[in-house]
């Protein structure tokens, strides 16, 4: 069975769960929330930074094993918000 079928069937089951590092489609947004993740990072005591850094490599490597896209990189949003950004433009000089 392939994770987006396991997946399909779980929704339809009514067992979904939710993705901690989803993030929303605008890449502006994106930013902004991992922006807040990356300061709350920053205040913790290394310890429990480090802990929860580990965490995070955890679930994000579990996540990409089951087929999901796990969409933090800052380099890749900011080319993404630029795109969006000519996108909008283009398409109000077009109307």
């Amino acid at each position: 069975m392939t994770p987006q079928a396991r997946k399909q069937m779980m929704k339809a089951a009514g067992v979904d769960k939710k993705n901690r590092h989803d993030l929303p489609k605008d890449a502006n947004a994106a930013l902004e929330i991992l922006e807040k993740r990356k300061q709350r990072m920053e205040e913790l005591n290394p310890e429990k930074r480090e802990k929860a850094e580990e965490k995070d490599r955890w679930e994000k490597v579990l996540l990409k094993a089951e087929g999901e896209k796990v969409r933090d990189d800052p380099t890749r949003l900011k080319k993404m918000a630029k795109r969006q950004e000519r996108e909008k433009k283009k398409s109000a000089k077009a109307w």
